[in-house]
């Protein structure tokens, strides 16, 4: 069973009043969970839904979250994941442990936050 849980809406409205535009900044935000700056986010293209994308925020020191997903008029930024099949991105976000592990590892390497394609 995953340690993984949602911030609350008050820790989801304070993290993105410091969030960068997406493409933007590139340092972590602080958690209003535990007060780290290891704030981090994603989004991908929805692979179900035309004009939309889905949207993670996910703190790496105290295993809280919070996804979404946003409508968009265009998509511009670079996907480190865009290579994954519908199934393997399906099978990789239902194990959050997994996920958010891929995703930290990405955030360390430097192919995320990500930038304008």
């Amino acid at each position: 069973m995953s340690n993984w849980r949602n911030f609350t809406f008050e820790q989801t409205e304070a993290i993105f009043q410091e969030l960068p535009q997406l493409g933007g900044g590139t340092d972590a935000v602080a958690c209003p969970s535990c007060g780290q700056k290891t704030v981090h986010w994603y989004s991908f293209l929805n692979p179900w839904r035309s004009m939309s994308c889905i949207y993670y925020i996910w703190c790496s020191a105290c295993r809280h979250y919070y996804g979404q997903t946003l409508a968009i008029s265009e998509w511009n930024l670079t996907d480190p994941l865009k290579r994954l099949s519908k199934e393997e991105r399906v099978v990789l976000e239902s194990d959050p442990d997994r996920f958010f592990h891929t995703l930290d590892k990405l955030w360390l390497s430097g192919e995320l936050p990500q930038s304008e394609a």
